[in-house]
């Protein structure tokens, strides 16, 4: 049977799948944690009366930062290479708001989506991704 079979094919992709199933479990976990860190320090913030945009750009932060330290350490147990891990991470993110805005703009104007759920399919569709952007350009 030659290697390019469907067989083969199919074969492949449950082995790849198995293999890295745990790991995006694991990224999920750590994307939760990090919108919690985010949301959770800005709601703690508006309650001890900070202003709601100074609460905004600290909560961002923290969930951004959250993230970098959950996949580096949680997910993809690295533990060198600290600032070129997150020169990349800070890259990927440039790119990520960029494809998000791209793919925003596709599913409303081309498409004629609902935004809400142009939004919802953009993030979907980067998360996703970004999973092996992190896996295989960032954290290696």
């Amino acid at each position: 049977m030659p290697w390019f079979s469907e067989y083969s094919l199919i074969r492949l992709f449950q082995q790849f799948v198995q293999k890295h199933t745990k790991q995006f479990l694991l990224y999920l976990i750590s994307g939760c944690a990090s919108v919690f860190l985010d949301f959770g320090s800005y709601f703690l913030l508006i309650t001890l009366t900070v202003h709601y945009v100074t609460a905004n750009i600290i909560g961002n932060a923290l969930g951004f930062l959250g993230a970098f330290f959950f996949h580096k350490y949680f997910v993809f147990k690295r533990y060198d290479r600290h600032i070129n891990h997150f020169a990349r991470y800070c890259l990927l993110t440039l790119f990520n708001i960029a494809i998000q805005t791209l793919l925003l703009i596709i599913f409303v104007e081309w498409f004629d989506m609902d935004h809400r759920s142009a939004k919802l399919a953009s993030w979907i569709i980067s998360t996703i991704g970004n999973f092996f952007f992190y896996k295989f350009l960032v954290y290696v």
